[in-house]
């Protein structure tokens, strides 16, 4: 196959030769041959030998009527003319071929048309031109208003006024003929564009650690055919509506929308980027829950990770700080503390500790009269108020009870004063059972 690549015009040689006999042997072959020229040999009015695919000798290759080159397996036209061409093997004709070299035709515009049809100021628009006869080297020239502008292309991409004059110039250059052909449209009055402005929130941002999470687009003009286009990251993401779930959002994904109508000529608008923020969520845990006597004291100590910018102890009582990480505890009564952590995104975690405060008996008074210890005080069952106290003696009679105990056991039953001696009580506190003996000494 020979490729005529002529400056003027460009044809293409098939070359179909008769059989030829396989050097040394009876084999033969038909169809199309693919020629490989020597580089660069001038063959004008000469006699050129022809390998035929590598392995093949041709006698003799004789072109006239135009000056031509090799060039790898081309044959590049020098001037316009005939162009003849005879190939022999073995000293016989085989293969003759007449070209006509002539100019390029000239291009015509026979269309060009915008796409899609638009009629809305400040709307992108692409005109596209249909040039049929326009060579792959052909230049395209654009104007507005007698103005360049464009690219060297078919189509013009660009916004437009109403009134503008749109122009194109086509121009086939070649060394036998240039030629060119131009079109004018104007372009039609179109409607006042709404503005508007469009923004998008987050049902979540920071996130606290990745989970699904909703954005929601909205725009600063209503209008009922309004088109949403979600992106992330860039790339279109979602459907056509004004919400859009993220299912696995990233530390630093980008998500917009943009949103128009164009057949309200509100023009589309994209919103600003929001950036998803995952922060990653604090814990905090308690190796287990700590007993301490009354009146006694104790270090409470979270185990914790993460950046934690504030802690929140509730209920306050008993700690000597309630906005540090490790207070001091010395609660009256059996306490549950909780503590809250915060980031510095807003995160939290929380966790539970029982301090067990153990009730303290006093195991003997003395109700003498003489002011000291006539009393059985147990100062910590003011804190207690559903409390519930017997008192029993030997033979398991009950000599006292109490429900809560605002006021201490004098040592009396029904206002009978008891007899020294040990009595068994029991005492009942947030359903704990606690129980011993008292001894009355007088």
């Amino acid at each position: 196959m020979f490729f005529i690549a002529g400056r003027c015009y460009a044809q293409e040689i098939v070359i179909t030769p008769t059989s030829y006999p396989v050097a040394g042997g009876s084999e033969t072959f038909s169809g199309r041959l693919f020629y490989t020229m020597p580089p660069e040999i001038d063959t004008c009015m000469k006699v050129i030998p022809v390998i035929i695919n590598g392995n093949y000798y041709i006698d003799s290759l004789v072109i006239t009527g135009s000056c031509v080159k090799y060039t790898g397996d081309k044959l590049l036209i020098l001037s316009r003319g005939t162009f003849n061409f005879e190939i022999y093997w073995r000293g016989r004709l085989d293969v003759k071929k007449t070209i006509e070299v002539g100019p390029r035709p000239a291009p015509v515009i026979s269309s060009i048309i915008a796409l899609p049809n638009f009629g809305c100021e400040g709307e992108t628009v692409t005109y596209m031109a249909d040039v049929p006869a326009a060579h792959d080297k052909a230049l395209y020239q654009w104007q507005i208003n007698g103005a360049n502008a464009g690219v060297n292309s078919a189509a013009y991409t660009g916004i437009l006024k109403s009134g503008d004059k749109l122009k194109l110039k086509v121009t086939n250059f070649d060394l036998c003929t240039t030629s060119a052909d131009s079109m004018t449209v104007t372009v039609p009055v179109l409607k006042p564009s709404a503005l508007h402005t469009v923004t998008v929130s987050a049902s979540e941002n920071p996130l606290c650690g990745a989970h699904p999470v909703t954005y929601t687009a909205s725009s600063s003009r209503s209008s009922p055919g309004m088109v949403y286009q979600w992106q992330l990251n860039g790339q279109d993401a979602g459907d056509n509506k004004s919400t859009y779930t993220l299912n696995n959002p990233h530390d630093g994904d980008r998500v917009s929308c943009t949103i128009g109508d164009l057949s309200n000529c509100v023009l589309p608008v994209s919103s600003p980027l929001l950036i998803v923020s995952v922060s990653e969520v604090p814990t905090v845990k308690f190796a287990g829950n700590l007993t301490t006597n009354y009146g006694g004291q104790l270090q409470l100590q979270p185990v914790i990770n993460g950046n934690i910018s504030k802690f929140m102890w509730t209920p306050a009582i008993g700690l000597s700080d309630a906005t540090i990480a490790n207070p001091m505890a010395s609660p009256p009564v059996s306490t549950k503390y909780k503590l809250t952590v915060f980031n510095n995104d807003g995160c939290t975690a929380e966790a539970d500790i029982l301090v067990k405060v153990t009730i303290m008996v006093p195991n003997t008074f003395t109700p003498n009269g003489d002011g000291v210890n006539d009393t059985w005080k147990i100062p910590q069952l003011i804190y207690y108020p559903d409390c519930k106290l017997k008192v029993y003696n030997r033979t398991g009679g009950l000599v006292f009870q109490s429900a809560g105990y605002a006021k201490s056991w004098d040592g009396t039953s029904n206002g009978h004063p008891l007899p020294a001696g040990a009595y068994y009580y029991v005492i009942e506190v947030d359903k704990t059972i606690v129980s011993g003996y008292i001894t009355i000494i007088r």
